[in-house]
């Protein structure tokens, strides 16, 4: 009897915290050929976004990076150096309902932080769920 309640309270407590199950909804393709005036976007309600891929034309002569402005918040996922090496952040990004996701660019001068060329192709690769209570 005492393992029959245990178990029944263990299977009841784990069901009270549940948020929901994640559908597959669709694939998401954003892209644009200008940082300077790229959109901003807002992951939609009942909706959350897994960011697979920020891919970019970027390069300049000097260190340039290339990444997302995530509620505020710029995180680097491309990154070019002037001697070749460089790397690329793919590691993903789940965004929740109400995120906003945004492309940046910039270049490492002498005096920090300086604006480079913003007509670069762009693309992020998105896969959006469905939040199932």
């Amino acid at each position: 009897m005492k393992t029959i309640l245990l178990t029944l309270a263990i299977a009841f407590s784990c069901t009270i915290f549940a948020q929901g199950d994640l559908q597959f909804n669709q694939v998401v393709t954003k892209t644009g050929t200008s940082t300077a005036t790229a959109t901003t976007y807002t992951v939609p309600t009942g909706k959350i976004w897994k960011i697979t891929g920020v891919f970019s034309g970027a390069y300049a002569s000097n260190a340039s990076f290339f990444g997302l402005n995530i509620n505020g918040a710029k995180i680097v996922k491309v990154n070019h150096s002037n001697n070749g090496n460089g790397y690329v952040n793919n590691d993903p990004i789940w965004l929740n309902a109400g995120d906003t996701v945004a492309i940046y660019a910039g270049e490492l001068g002498t005096g920090g932080i300086v604006a480079v060329n913003p007509d670069y192709a762009w693309t992020i690769s998105i896969i959006e769920f469905n939040v199932v209570p």
